[in-house]
C-alpha cells in the first residue's frame, strides 16, 4: 500500500440512453487516470516519480495519461503525493453498461477500445432496428412499428435485443482477449494486472428491474407489519477484494453481459432479459450461464428461482443509485490519509448553478390540451427521475456528519478533565498544573500527569473501567435511555445478520418481520423492563459489536486529524495505527456474520428459516403479529442470543487490549499533545458516545468525514464551448437521438473527453485547497492530446475542430479564462 494520500472517487453513472456515449468518453478519461496514478505509485520512493511512461520519442505525452501522471509528479515535488483510485461504481440504464466496462477494465488493466467501437459503429438504430432494411431511417422506424402492431400481443419488441446482447457479450469478452495494456509503445516491460493497489477493492451495483417483484412490508407503528405491496427493483453486484481476487475476470464475463443488458433493457425498445434464455441470445459458449448468486434480493423468500425472472431497464426506478454507493462507502477501510468524491455523471442536467431559474410557462398559451398535459406527465415529469431527493439526503447526511464533529471538538476539553481526574484517583499520580493564561483544550492538556501510564496495560485498564463508570454518573438519567438504545442497536446489528445470511431483501416482508421479533423479545425481558439499566450489562457486553465499531470510527477520525496538526508525529505511524484499527473494525464489523453462520451450521437459525415461516410450526406467521412469534418462539430466542453471545466473544475478544499494544508501541516518542488526543478517544468513548449517540443516531453514520459531491456534467465544464447552442446531440428524441445519427454519437464522445479532462484536473486541483493550480496548468495540454489522440472521428466537422484548437491555444496563452 501506498504511504501517499489517497483520492477515492465512487461514481455513479446515471441513464440517459444514447447520451451513454458522452459517459464513455468520461468513463475512459477517469480510466486513464486511474492508469496514470497507478503507474506514478509503481514509481514513488524509487527515486523515478518523474520518468513518465506515458510519452513519446519525442518527450512529449501520446495521450492523456501522461498529462495525468505529469499532474501527480508536479504535486509530489510540491510535498502533495497523491494517489488516485476508483473503488466503487454504481451504474443505471445505458449509464449501467459504462459502469460495467469500466470496472472490468480497472480490474483487469484492460483497454476499452471495443466499447468504443460499439457505441460510435453498432449502436444504431439502423442497425438494431427489427424489419426490412431498406429506405430512410424515418420509414424504417414506420415500417417497424407497423410490424409491432401486428404482433402487439407477443413479446417482439422494435430494437433488436438479441443483437444487443451479443455485442455486449462481445465487447466484454474482448477485453478478457486482449490482456493487459502496456503504459505505452515506447515503455515496454511488466506492467500490473490490475489497476487496484495493493489491499484495494473494487465494487460494482447494477441496478435493474424485476418485472414480477418480490413481497415488502412496512412495520406499523406497533411493531408488526402494517402495509404490505411488491418491491421490482433489484441489483447485480460484483466486488473484488483479497476474498475474491479473480472477480471481473473472465469467469464473470457472462454475468457482467447479462448485467449490462438488463440494466439497459429500456422498456418498449427492448425485450426483457431472464438469466436462462440469455446464454443462447448473447451467445455464450456452451456450459456457460449468468450467476445469478449476484444478486443483492435473494428469490427464496417467495420461493422462486432467480432463473425464472425477467429483468428491465434499471432507470425505470432507481436512476441514480447514490444510496449504494454511500452504504459501501461506509464500509471502507482507510489505512491512509484518504479525500474522498463521490463524481455522479449527469449528461443533460437540467440547468447550471449560476443560470436563471427557467419560466416553462415563457411564451406559451394559457389553453391546456389533453394530449400535451398526457405527454408532460408520461414523459416529462414522471420521466424526469429527478436527483434533487438523493442529493438533498446526502447533503443532511454530511450535515450530521458536521454535526457530531463540531459537538466532539466541543467536548474534548471536557472529557480531557475527566481523563485528568480519573488518573489522579490512580497511586503515585498527580495532576500537573496548567501555565498561566491557558484555557480551555490547552489547559486540559497541561493539567495531564505524565503519560507513563499507556506503557502499563493494567493501569490503562483500570483507567478505562474508571471512566466508564464516571460516565454513568455524568449521564444520570440519560444513561438509562443510552443503555435501551445500544441494547436495540445491537439486536438490531443480529437481525441484520440473519437477513444477511438469508439473502432477504432489506425491506422484504420476512426481513422486517425479523427485525420486529427480535426486538419484541428482547423489549420483553426482565433486562429491558428493569427501573435499573445496569442488568442490560451483562447482555451486552459480548454481543454490543456496533458499540465497538463506534469506537472504532471515532479513533479513526482521530487520527485522520493528526494528518494536518502543525509538528504532528510521522505519518508513517498515523498510517500503522490506522492500519491496524481498520483490520479490528474489519473484525469486528464481519463478527455478526460469521457467528451467525456458525450458528446456522448448528441448526439454531432453522425456526427463522424464511421457508419455515410460511411452514411448519409457524406456519402463517410471516406477516402476523411478531410479538406473538416471539411469545411462541422464546425458547428458540434464549438459545439463538445465548449461543450468539458466546461466538461474538470468542471472535472479537478483548479488542480494547490488541488496540493498547499498538497503540502504547507507536506513540512512545509523540508529543504529548498528540498521544493524549488520541488515547482520550479511546478512553473517554463511553462519555462521547453516551452524549451523542441517543440525540443524533451515531451509529447510521458511514463515516467521520463529509463525502463530498461532483457533479461531471457539460454544462459543468466551461473551458471549451460548442459552435452551437448545445454540446451534445443526444438529447434530441428523448434522448435516443446520437443513435439514429453517426456523426452524432462521435461529436458526444469527444466531448465527454473534453469535458472530463477538464473536471478531472479541476477536482486534482481542489483536493489541495491552497495548493492547486497544477491542473489548471496542464489543463490546455490534456485537452490538446485528446484532439490528438482521437484523429478517427472522421465524421466531426472541420469548423469545430478548429475552433476547439483555436480555444486551446488561446486558453494556453491565457486569453480566455478557466472557472473553477
Amino acid at each position: 500500500m501506498s504511504q501517499n494520500a489517497e483520492l477515492r472517487i465512487a461514481l455513479v453513472c446515471y441513464g440517459g440512453v444514447s447520451l451513454a456515449i458522452y459517459m464513455h468518453g468520461i468513463t475512459k478519461e477517469l480510466h486513464k487516470l486511474v492508469r496514470a496514478s497507478r503507474a506514478f505509485d509503481e514509481r514513488f520512493g524509487t527515486g523515478a516519480e518523474n520518468v513518465n511512461p506515458f510519452v513519446g520519442a519525442d518527450g512529449k505525452p501520446v495521450d492523456t495519461e501522461g498529462v495525468y501522471f505529469d499532474a501527480l509528479a508536479r504535486m509530489n515535488a510540491r510535498g502533495r503525493p497523491l494517489s488516485v483510485g476508483i473503488d466503487i461504481i454504481a451504474g443505471t440504464s445505458a449509464g449501467g453498461i459504462n459502469g460495467v466496462v469500466l470496472a472490468k477494465a480497472i480490474a483487469q488493466n484492460a483497454d476499452q477500445g471495443q466499447l468504443k467501437q460499439l457505441w460510435i459503429d453498432q449502436a444504431d438504430l439502423h442497425r438494431l432496428l427489427r424489419g426490412w432494411r431498406i429506405g430512410t431511417l424515418p420509414l424504417r422506424f414506420a415500417l417497424a412499428f407497423a410490424v409491432k402492431l401486428g404482433t402487439f400481443w407477443t413479446g417482439r419488441s422494435v430494437l433488436r435485443g438479441d443483437l444487443m446482447s451479443r455485442l455486449l457479450y462481445g465487447a466484454l469478452s474482448s477485453m478478457d482477449d486482449r490482456g493487459t495494456v502496456p503504459w505505452s509503445a515506447t515503455t515496454p516491460g511488466p506492467v500490473p494486472a490490475t489497476l487496484i493497489p495493493p489491499e484495494g477493492e473494487l465494487s460494482l451495483f447494477v441496478t435493474t428491474t424485476d418485472l414480477n417483484g418480490f413481497d415488502v412490508a412496512v412495520a406499523s407503528s406497533g411493531g408488526g407489519v402494517g402495509q404490505r405491496d411488491r418491491q421490482h427493483a433489484q441489483v447485480l453486484q460484483f466486488l473484488r477484494d483479497d476474498d475474491d481476487p479473480a472477480a471481473f475476470g473472465p469467469h464473470d464475463t457472462p454475468t457482467l453481459s447479462f448485467a449490462a443488458r438488463a440494466t439497459s433493457a429500456f422498456p418498449g425498445a427492448f425485450e426483457p432479459v431472464n438469466p436462462t434464455t440469455f446464454p443462447a441470445e448473447a451467445g455464450f459458449p456452451r456450459g456457460t450461464r449468468v450467476d445469478t448468486d449476484r444478486f443483492r434480493y435473494s428469490y427464496q423468500e417467495i420461493g422462486r428461482d432467480a432463473g425464472t425472472a425477467w429483468f428491465v431497464d434499471g432507470g425505470v426506478l432507481d436512476n441514480a443509485p447514490f444510496d449504494l454507493v454511500i452504504e459501501a462507502i461506509g464500509r471502507r477501510r482507510a489505512a491512509t490519509q484518504v479525500y474522498r468524491r463521490l463524481v455522479y455523471i449527469e449528461p443533460d442536467p437540467a440547468c447550471g448553478l449560476s443560470a436563471a431559474a427557467a419560466d416553462t410557462n415563457a411564451g406559451k398559451s394559457s389553453k391546456r390540451r389533453w394530449a400535451a398535459d398526457v405527454r408532460k406527465v408520461l414523459i416529462g415529469i414522471r420521466g424526469s427521475r429527478s436527483l434533487i431527493p438523493d442529493l438533498l439526503r446526502l447533503r443532511d447526511l454530511n450535515e450530521k456528519i458536521a454535526e457530531v464533529g463540531a459537538i466532539s471538538m466541543q467536548q474534548e476539553a471536557e472529557v480531557l478533565d475527566h481523563v485528568a481526574s480519573a488518573l489522579a484517583t490512580l497511586p503515585g499520580i498527580e495532576r500537573s498544573a496548567p501555565q498561566p493564561g491557558s484555557q480551555g483544550l490547552r489547559a486540559a492538556i497541561e493539567s495531564m500527569p505524565p503519560l507513563d501510564f499507556l506503557m502499563d496495560q493494567a493501569d490503562f485498564q483500570k483507567l478505562s473501567d474508571r471512566l466508564y463508570a464516571d460516565a454513568v454518573t455524568a449521564l444520570g438519567s440519560t444513561w438509562n435511555t443510552y443503555q435501551r438504545l445500544k441494547a436495540d442497536a445491537a439486536a438490531r446489528c443480529l437481525a441484520d445478520a440473519i437477513v444477511a445470511h438469508f439473502a432477504l431483501p432489506g425491506e422484504s416482508g420476512t426481513a422486517v418481520f425479523i427485525r420486529c421479533a427480535i426486538a419484541s423479545w428482547l423489549r420483553s425481558q426482565p433486562c429491558w423492563t428493569a427501573a435499573d439499566s445496569s442488568e442490560l450489562s451483562p447482555l451486552l457486553k459480548d454481543m454490543d459489536a456496533p458499540y465497538r465499531q463506534r469506537r472504532m470510527l471515532f479513533i479513526v477520525a482521530g487520527l485522520n486529524r493528526l494528518y494536518t496538526v502543525e509538528g504532528g508525529p510521522p505519518r508513517e505511524d498515523v498510517n500503522d495505527l490506522k492500519r491496524q484499527a481498520w483490520a479490528q473494525l474489519e473484525t469486528i464489523s464481519q463478527a455478526p456474520r460469521t457467528a451467525i453462520q456458525a450458528l446456522s451450521e448448528q441448526q439454531v437459525l432453522d425456526f427463522l428459516d424464511p421457508v419455515r415461516l410460511q411452514a411448519g410450526d409457524f406456519q402463517g406467521v410471516r406477516f402476523g403479529t411478531p410479538e406473538d412469534f416471539a411469545a411462541r418462539a422464546t425458547k428458540n430466542f434464549d438459545r439463538l442470543f445465548t449461543e450468539y453471545r458466546a461466538v461474538i466473544r470468542g471472535l472479537i475478544g478483548n479488542d480494547g487490549q490488541t488496540l493498547w499494544e499498538a497503540f502504547a508501541r507507536t506513540t512512545s516518542p509523540w508529543n504529548k499533545r498528540d498521544r493524549i488526543l488520541l488515547a482520550s478517544r479511546y478512553l473517554g468513548f463511553g462519555l462521547w458516545d453516551g452524549l451523542l449517540f441517543p440525540t443524533i443516531s451515531l451509529s447510521e453514520l458511514p463515516q467521520f468525514s463529509p463525502i463530498p459531491v461532483v457533479q461531471f456534467s457539460p454544462l459543468r465544464a466551461t473551458a471549451l464551448t460548442p459552435l452551437g447552442q448545445r454540446k451534445l446531440k443526444g438529447v434530441a428524441l428523448h434522448h435516443f437521438g446520437a443513435f439514429a445519427h453517426a456523426p452524432d454519437r462521435e461529436n458526444d464522445y469527444l466531448w465527454g473527453r473534453l469535458d472530463a479532462v477538464e473536471l478531472i484536473l479541476r477536482t486534482l486541483d481542489e483536493t489541495f485547497q491552497n495548493d492547486g493550480d497544477v491542473g489548471r496548468t496542464l489543463l490546455p495540454q490534456a485537452l490538446a492530446a485528446v484532439l490528438a489522440t482521437e484523429g478517427d472521428l472522421r465524421r466531426i466537422p472541420a469548423t469545430l475542430m478548429e475552433s476547439l484548437r483555436a480555444q486551446i491555444a488561446a486558453l494556453e496563452a491565457g486569453k480566455i479564462g478557466y472557472n473553477r
